[in-house]
């Protein structure tokens, strides 16, 4: 009696430990594919910020363009200020 129990339960903790490494091996190639899917989808974001096109770089020669345009828009602004400006002071200064 005691010898079948005991075959029992080394029957029970072998095909216990049979499926805790079924388990083991189907959950480590699960994430051998997820890891492989995330570096792919890795790569193919740095692809596309890379591409001269429409990656960063366009952004870059995008954002350059406004500046510049800013650039000349708010110096001609200035510009007209400072003219109106002198043309309020001297104004003020014949109307005296």
């Amino acid at each position: 009696m005691q010898d079948m129990v005991a075959v029992s339960a080394l029957t029970t903790a072998a095909v216990s430990a049979i499926g805790l490494i079924a388990t083991w091996v189907k959950n480590g190639r699960s994430q051998t594919r997820r890891d492989q899917r995330l570096e792919s989808n890795q790569e193919q974001i740095l692809k596309r910020l890379d591409d001269k096109e429409s990656g960063l770089a366009a952004l870059d020669r995008k954002i350059g363009g406004m500046q510049t345009r800013c650039a000349d828009i708010s110096g001609r602004l200035d510009e007209r200020v400072k003219a109106t400006e002198h043309d309020v002071n001297e104004l003020r200064r014949g109307g005296k």
